[in-house]
């Protein structure tokens, strides 16, 4: 999952994808993820780790900016050297928009209802269960 396209010294790189598309792929001085065993800060030159997420909210720290917070779902998190890779449907808070978010959770519930239970119905479910997290923390 991570590559191994090294950050600069002292940072480590986050890159965060969801099956759709590469939603951050950034430097950092750290990240803090939403584990299922608990809250995880990543720091440069961490051991090799591999975490299950659970919904909540990925902090990527930047000193030189403003932090990023991502709202995410269950996922994956690996972490080789300084490389963060994530795998979650997420999206980043101040980019969501809750009109758009009820609109795109209507169609997948009607596409959903057309679907055998397998592979392809569980992914659309999985990416319809982001969308009720989304519109819960917003209060949407």
């Amino acid at each position: 999952m991570a590559e191994d396209l090294g950050p600069s010294a002292g940072k480590i790189r986050v890159k965060m994808t969801c099956p759709l598309a590469t939603i951050a792929d950034v430097e950092a001085d750290s990240v803090l993820i939403p584990a299922v065993r608990g809250d995880f800060l990543i720091m440069p030159r961490k051991a090799p780790m591999f975490y299950l997420l659970k919904e909540g909210e990925i902090i990527i720290r930047r000193k030189e900016q403003p932090d990023k917070i991502y709202w995410v779902s269950k996922g994956v998190c690996e972490v080789r050297r300084d490389i963060c890779a994530i795998m979650a449907w997420a999206e980043e808070k101040t980019s969501i928009r809750p009109d758009k978010i009820r609109a795109e959770l209507a169609r997948g519930e009607k596409v959903l209802a057309t679907l055998p239970v397998g592979k392809a119905s569980e992914a659309i479910q999985n990416r319809l269960d982001f969308y009720r997290f989304v519109l819960r923390k917003t209060g949407a």
